[in-house]
């Protein structure tokens, strides 16, 4: 079951996505307001051996960053993805290159953010989002990690821009 906070302003949206690279856009307006102790409702329909990644709070501008076990990546604007009703099975969000691939995360990155990728072995990388390239709902993606052998994403950051200023040697007395 999921349980969100209904939100007077900003985002209007709710997008779910799952392990096996379907996902569902619905209007937040669909969640019946439900007492404190309540479980929440139902935001997807599961496919057999498919479990819910990520939920993300968004509106019409919203990139959806998504990434895969064997590092590929992909870009989509929200408005790629139809609205559903809440409970439904959800449409393609990624197509994989391989049988053995799953999602690993789902975002939504700001401008001003990087994103930092872990690996199984300790291999940890920071990249630029948009080196990741924007494309369509039902593609499968662009290599935003090279990998070594037997190796696969475990886990997805994000952190933003540091800005360091360095010391004025002139005026350190």
């Amino acid at each position: 079951m999921l349980t969100v906070l209904k939100l007077e302003k900003g985002p209007k949206d709710l997008f779910i996505g799952t392990k096996n690279g379907y996902a569902a856009r619905f209007d937040i307006s669909a969640l019946k307001n439900l007492g404190r102790t309540a479980m929440g409702v139902k935001g997807i329909t599961l496919r057999e051996n498919d479990e819910v990644i990520d939920a993300l709070l968004a509106d019409q501008d919203t990139i959806i960053l998504t990434l895969t076990k064997q590092g590929v990546g992909k870009r989509t604007p929200l408005s790629e993805y139809r609205k559903t009703k809440r409970s439904a099975m959800g449409v393609i969000n990624i197509n994989f290159k391989s049988e053995n691939d799953e999602v690993i995360a789902i975002r939504s990155p700001s401008v001003d953010h990087d994103l930092l990728i872990g690996t199984k072995q300790g291999q940890v990388i920071r990249i630029d989002c948009d080196t990741i390239r924007e494309t369509h709902r039902v593609t499968q993606g662009v290599k935003a990690i090279d990998l070594y052998e037997n190796d696969e994403v475990v886990s997805v950051g994000r952190c933003t821009e540091l800005v360091v200023k360095k010391k004025n040697k002139n005026n350190s007395k």
